[in-house]
């Protein structure tokens, strides 16, 4: 009777004991789909791609806006030395403005957007000569209605301070906010973002004000020659 009674008692603690097996197996299953669930699947290419056009993108902004920032420095350094103009490319820039191919020169800066990355000259030799001849026209302005001194100082700073540079910058800063708000096209987010530069705003006002200029100043020639 008693060994009936051991034997008994070893097989319920070995059932036991299997029970406890299952059910710790079973509670490894059940843990184990748990952190399945929970594991974190690999960034596939197209967010790798993402991120990286994403860092690119921010990248080549933000150099492209320390460049941007840079440049109205280097544009007065130049222009305060004669020496690093080219004087001859502007001259030949205003004979093109004067001729019924004026659209060769807004092509020039197309070229220097694709290999400079900016549409505004580099060199300030346009802008000096301008203001050169208008300082020579005032000048002979003055002397062909035989000014004062005070009038020809007054006459040439109203109008190289205000009527070209002055009014220029006004009408070139207007432009660009209008321009950069309104016109400009947005692409894709993976392209660097388009602005209009200052300096191109400036330089399409020199653009267009030297033809006007020319004509002004021949129309007075004619007129001093016919009151004479």
């Amino acid at each position: 009777m008693s060994r009936i009674i051991g034997t008994m008692s070893s097989a319920e603690a070995a059932h036991s004991r299997k029970s406890r097996i299952t059910v710790a197996s079973g509670s490894d299953d059940a843990g184990g789909n748990n952190n399945n669930n929970n594991i974190v699947s690999p960034p596939s290419s197209s967010n790798k791609r993402g991120t990286s056009s994403g860092m690119m993108h921010h990248h080549s902004s933000s150099a492209s806006h320390a460049v941007g920032h840079n440049r109205p420095m280097q544009y007065l350094a130049r222009l305060m030395d004669f020496r690093q103009m080219d004087i001859q490319s502007a001259l030949d820039q205003m004979k093109t403005l004067l001729t019924s191919r004026p659209h060769v020169v807004y092509k020039t800066s197309y070229y220097r957007k694709q290999t400079k990355n900016h549409w505004a000259r580099d060199d300030p030799a346009f802008v000096a000569l301008q203001g050169i001849f208008l300082v020579i026209a005032c000048i002979a302005y003055s002397v062909a209605f035989k000014a004062t001194l005070m009038g020809t100082v007054s006459f040439l700073l109203y109008s190289v301070l205000w009527n070209w540079l002055g009014a220029g910058m006004l009408i070139a800063t207007i432009g660009r906010e209008i321009a950069n708000r309104h016109l400009t096209v947005h692409s894709s987010g993976n392209h660097v973002r388009q602005s209009v530069e200052w300096l191109y705003a400036f330089d399409i006002h020199c653009n267009a004000f030297f033809p006007v200029f020319v004509v002004l100043c021949k129309l007075l020639v004619d007129f001093v020659i016919f009151i004479d």
